[in-house]
């Protein structure tokens, strides 16, 4: 999948992701996720180097995913699905928050759930920072995490 269409760019903001998937049995197992190891599922599906690859959050759709620079594709999606929900913001609509419903994989499962996002904008109206938290359940197992922005930025 192409990230961008004819001359457009997408702006992808780095971000970090941490997560958490607890799965029910004769007694909960914890599984810690990591930015690293959603990387590390990226290279082991693609056979991509670890240097191609980033964790994006894309702008234009709240899409959270390993992305593959070099040819600009969608490696693993983390946060994708997303459908329409509740917006609270400012009258600039430079800082606000987000909720809706999406679908959240953890390294083997996806996950019906949800995001909640605190944002800031900058005066061009770009991303400045974002703050997102996902939780989502499937079966016997739910996840929670946190993604966060770093300030660096690919426009692909």
């Amino acid at each position: 999948m192409l990230l961008s269409s004819g001359a457009q760019a997408v702006t992808w903001s780095v971000v970090s992701v941490s997560a958490v998937v607890n799965q029910g049995g004769p007694e909960v197992s914890r599984t810690v996720l990591s930015s690293r190891s959603y990387l590390a599922r990226a290279v082991t599906q693609t056979g991509a180097p670890l240097s191609d690859l980033f964790i994006g959050f894309r702008e234009d759709t709240g899409q959270v995913a390993v992305v593959r620079i070099s040819n600009e594709s969608i490696a693993y999606n983390i946060i994708s699905g997303l459908g329409a929900g509740g917006s609270a913001a400012n009258a600039l609509n430079s800082k606000g928050t987000i909720s809706r419903p999406a679908t959240v994989s953890s390294l083997n499962t996806d996950f019906a759930g949800y995001v909640f996002d605190s944002f800031a904008r900058k005066a061009d109206g770009s991303i400045k920072s974002v703050n997102r938290l996902f939780i989502g359940g499937a079966g016997t197992q739910t996840i929670k995490g946190t993604v966060k922005t770093t300030g660096k930025k690919f426009n692909l």
